[in-house]
């Protein structure tokens, strides 16, 4: 016997090979017979076609019926099976283990951040119908269904907790008692049929043939017979009917039992014995010590444990994907293509345009352009900025934005920050030239005159807003060039067009300060805008909201919470990604991260600040456009936390829920 983890072979008398004491029963003590004995007598009449198959000549054909009934019976009497059986419960224990952590295959269980999956949307509106709710409520199904996966997604770590403690004293009952239920397994197995006449069935179709053993012998594998599907050799036990292409049965060291689903097909057995120990699970007998045999047990058993490992994990993942995906009936409305970052849009390969406007003259504007040259190049080994179109400054800087020729035609007049404490300095915006779309970059003059200071911090100061604009042209031009013509497209999907007008540049803002933040004085400035805005957004809210109440007058209602509750998801977007930039822990000391812990929002703020961080990961294999409509979610979620309910309507636009509330009560909790 060659068993695992010895370094010699083991000699033994034939009646003790493999063999155990009890393997499959006690002895009766009521003097009914037991699984042994049933055993017994079944091989007591198969004995006789054994024999008769052995004693057969090289070249002979065997009756299929026959083999495929000594095939198909050794293969569950055997230690193999259970040991298998047992090694499966030790996997699934693991694998479960792992889904409740929250990791599988390696990696992360990621719920779908941009939809609902369908089958937990489907089980929502089930429990809902039954429970009879949608009678009490107008809002429809899939905004109840969004907020209550929003939730779901928001606490997962909080139900993790909970459960886990309890899992994993599960899962140590389940492999302490993996040696038990691997053998109720087997015996019952045994004592339904001795031999599955499913497995029977399609080993009899097989044209069988003894075939000449090679030398120094068969040996004899704890799975007894291999099973080729066209590529490997494997244990029966893992074989698909559909994919098998041959069955091999040691008869003795010198005689093969082949079994082919094509007689004109023919199958090299010199390296059977290889084939044979990297399907055993723990041993494999040879009718004498032979050295070559001894190199086959470094790693005797380790391709079965590891077919059992992956079975397992895609049993449980295959188990768990259906509450992830999307479903057929959510398909994006475009894919991308192959093309990513454009590396062929160098700097001096491509060119811009640089005007100043009520400012300057020639002389002053060409400094200003070497100053440009020189910092676009500098982006440009990083990130290709091909996309650029120009750059405009402007002491008159609303004016000019709104002259700005975008070559399409715009039909929302783009937002500008200014206010006595804000002032908004620069904006890239979309244009098309020569069919192309392309970045172009708004900015106050004083940006400019900052360029050139000779003031080293004012200096420094215009050149980081500039390459936050390149990082948006950059991030424009990916766009671009995997979904051509998305960024002049409207989107199809009214609702998500008009939440994504509010909430799209909300990525934007995390990308550019995850690359151009340095200075921890940056990081400073994003918090205490970020504070700004939700302070602001607290205060105007309930007077606001009585307002609309009295007048009914929804849209200038609407439309001034979509921007603020916008604004307010850029600068945590902002905020978050100037801590990445920096490799900083999100910090709730602050004074914008106490308000979010006090308004019950720091969760939110942490799966945000993780959405986005994952979608900047993932932007090379950004293949799904809808994927972005992430930060659509999330500013569903913080309209909700204003009870402000966006919901579909049956025009495919958005429906406003605003339920009549005592505002201060609420927000007092």
């Amino acid at each position: 016997m060659y068993r695992r983890e010895k370094h010699e072979p083991i000699p033994l008398q034939i009646d003790d090979a493999a063999a155990q004491r009890n393997f499959y029963s006690r002895p009766s003590e009521d003097g009914q017979p037991t699984l042994d004995d049933l055993i017994t007598d079944y091989e007591t009449r198969l004995t006789s076609a054994v024999n008769e198959v052995r004693e057969l000549n090289v070249g002979d054909p065997i009756e299929p019926l026959k083999i495929a009934e000594i095939t198909a019976h050794l293969a569950i009497r055997s230690a193999h099976m259970r040991a298998m059986i047992k090694d499966g419960v030790f996997a699934m224990a693991s694998a479960l283990g792992r889904l409740a952590s929250g990791q599988l295959d390696g990696g992360s269980i990621e719920f779908p951040a941009h939809r609902v999956p369908t089958k937990i949307q489907e089980m929502v509106s089930e429990e809902l119908r039954e429970r009879s709710l949608f009678e009490q409520t107008p809002v429809s199904e899939y905004a109840i269904g969004a907020l209550l996966y929003f939730a779901l997604r928001e606490r997962t770590s909080d139900l993790l907790d909970e459960t886990r403690g309890m899992l994993h004293i599960l899962l140590g009952e389940l492999s302490g008692n993996a040696g038990r239920l691997s053998h109720s397994a087997q015996t019952q197995a045994m004592r339904e049929a001795m031999a599955p006449m499913a497995r029977i069935e399609y080993l009899r179709q097989l044209s069988w043939t003894v075939v000449e053993a090679p030398q120094p012998g068969a040996i004899l594998p704890d799975c007894t017979s291999i099973n080729y599907d066209g590529k490997t050799w494997g244990p029966l036990f893992f074989a698909k009917q559909e994919e098998t292409r041959a069955v091999a049965l040691p008869l003795t060291p010198d005689k093969i039992a082949l079994g082919v689903i094509s007689p004109d097909e023919e199958f090299d057995l010199s390296d059977f014995n290889k084939h044979a120990a990297d399907a055993c699970h723990s041993f494999f007998l040879a009718n004498m010590k032979v050295p070559e045999l001894e190199g086959m047990l470094g790693n005797l058993g380790g391709r079965v444990r590891k077919g059992i490992f992956e079975i397992t994990n895609e049993a449980v993942r295959s188990a768990v994907e259906p509450y992830l995906g999307v479903g057929d009936d959510a398909a994006s409305e475009i894919q991308a293509g192959g093309r990513t970052w454009n590396r062929g849009d160098e700097a001096g390969r491509f060119s811009y345009s640089v005007q100043l406007k009520g400012f300057g003259d020639e002389d002053y504007a060409a400094s200003v352009a070497g100053e440009l040259g020189e910092l676009v190049s500098d982006f440009s080994a990083r990130l290709p900025v091909g996309a650029l179109d120009g750059f405009t400054f402007a002491t008159d800087y609303a004016t000019a934005v709104h002259e700005l020729d975008r070559g399409y035609g715009v039909s929302k007049q783009t937002q500008l920050i200014e206010t006595d404490e804000q002032v908004g300095v620069g904006i890239p915006l979309t244009v098309l030239r020569e069919g192309s779309a392309k970045t172009h970059i708004v900015m106050r003059a004083t940006i400019a005159v900052g360029l050139l200071s000779e003031d080293e911090v004012e200096r420094k100061d215009s050149r980081g807003i500039i390459a936050s604009m390149l990082a948006n042209v950059a991030l424009d031009g990916l766009i671009t060039n995997k979904f051509p013509d998305k960024m002049l497209s409207p989107i199809l999907d009214r609702y998500e067009g008009t939440i994504y007008s509010y909430a799209s540049g909300a990525f934007h803002a995390y990308f550019a300060a995850s690359l151009t933040t340095w200075a921890d004085s940056t990081v400073s400035f994003y918090e205490k805008l970020a504070y700004k805005e939700f302070r602001e957004l607290l205060d105007w809210m309930p007077d606001a909201r009585e307002a609309y109440h009295r007048d009914g007058d929804l849209d200038p209602f609407f439309d001034e919470f979509m921007d603020r509750i916008g604004s307010l998801l850029k600068a945590i977007s902002r905020m978050t990604g100037a801590y990445k930039a920096l490799d900083r822990e999100l910090d709730r000391s602050t004074d914008v991260g106490q308000l979010l812990v006090s308004e019950e929002l720091w969760d939110w703020m942490l799966l945000f600040a993780h959405d986005l961080a994952r979608f900047d990961e993932r932007l090379e294999e950004w293949r799904d456009f809808e994927e972005i409509y992430f930060v659509q979610r999330h500013l569903e979620r913080l309209a909700a936390h204003f009870s402000i309910v966006l919901d579909r309507s049956n025009e495919q636009g958005v429906y406003v829920h605003v339920p009549i509330l005592n505002y201060e009560a609420l927000m007092r909790g």
